[in-house]
């Protein structure tokens, strides 16, 4: 009788310490997946801005052309305007 209060005493306090074990464990579980949970959002909003970033950027460029684009094209106007009439004998 007293061996099997000793072993069911002793697997109690094994069951005990295993899940005090647990329980650290799920703890640090715990605050691992918080850090990484936070990495990922920041990770998130990083690449959003770098999205955002990239989409003014193309905007920018795009403007840049335009404008390139007119002014070439003003500088044609003023470069055919400059021009003299053609002669009479070159038609």
């Amino acid at each position: 009788m007293w061996k099997k209060f000793y072993d069911l005493s002793r697997l109690v306090l094994t069951f005990g310490q295993q899940l005090q074990r647990h329980q650290k464990s799920i703890e640090t579980l715990e605050a691992e997946m918080k850090q990484v949970t936070a990495a990922l959002n920041q990770l998130y909003f990083e690449i959003r801005h770098m999205q955002n970033e990239s989409r003014h950027a193309q905007e920018n460029e795009r403007h840049e052309r335009e404008k390139l684009l007119l002014r070439l094209e003003n500088e044609m106007l003023k470069f055919e305007r400059r021009l003299p009439p053609p002669r009479d004998d070159q038609k």
